[in-house]
């Protein structure tokens, strides 16, 4: 209620105290949007049932997460939950301090991105992605984030770690990627791409990629075969 109140693309912070169960926030269009704590605050996330989102962000809309904040997740068992999606035509940032972990659940990405995504600081840390049909590359993928077609994902901070997916124990991205800091590490993928699965676009400027592990073929011994479309035969690993 106070967000749809706001004047339209007028930046409006709100200070977050403890929400025992998170129900979906939805930040709507032309909504800018900052949830910032100045002290550890912890939104549990439980489950809703599927194809839910804790927080969804909508075409011409922006949400900037900041502070000492943990979006925790469950087991969801056979339900897809998602700590942040953002649409395509929406527009996320997740700063220092933030910390989304422990969602487990079977759909594509604990974060999902169609729209634009920054990671400049934080962890995504210690979820699960996985689908029964882990054979199409769409599902199981992305043990922290998924890029959807439409989607722009640039990391210059933070860490994606110790996250487990099918495809992609770290990330996905059938939109473009670009890594320019923060860090990869420790990442698991039962099928392909141990630290990185690729259809598309990864643009590797700086930043680590290190001591993730999977199955299937990979260059540098993290990232997936994808990226010969990038870097050829060469050894990528940082």
């Amino acid at each position: 209620e106070v967000i749809r109140s706001r004047p339209n693309n007028t930046p409006f912070i709100i200070k977050l105290g403890d929400i025992n169960g998170l129900t979906g926030v939805e930040i709507p269009g032309n909504k800018k949007i900052t949830l910032k704590a100045d002290r550890k605050v912890t939104l549990t996330c439980p489950s809703k049932g599927n194809d839910y989102k804790h927080l969804q962000v909508n075409r011409d809309a922006t949400l900037i997460l900041e502070g000492q904040i943990t979006l925790q997740g469950t087991d969801y068992g056979s339900n897809s939950q998602y700590a942040l999606y953002v649409e395509n035509g929406g527009t996320a940032e997740i700063k220092n301090g933030v910390t989304i972990t422990e969602f487990k659940n079977t759909g594509r990405g604990t974060v999902f991105v169609d729209g634009t995504l920054t990671m400049s600081g934080g962890t995504i840390e210690k979820n699960t992605v996985d689908n029964l049909n882990a054979s199409l590359w769409s599902n199981g993928g992305g043990g922290g984030v998924y890029v959807g077609g439409n989607g722009q994902f640039t990391m210059k901070g933070g860490r994606i770690e110790g996250n487990t997916a099918n495809h992609g124990g770290g990330v996905f991205t059938y939109g473009s990627f670009t890594m320019s800091g923060g860090t990869i590490t420790k990442n698991k993928a039962n099928t392909n791409g141990k630290a990185v699965m690729l259809e598309h676009y990864f643009d590797w400027n700086d930043g680590e990629i290190k001591d993730n592990q999977g199955n299937g073929s990979v260059i540098g011994g993290n990232v997936s075969t994808y990226l010969r479309k990038a870097f050829g035969n060469s050894n990528t690993e940082s």
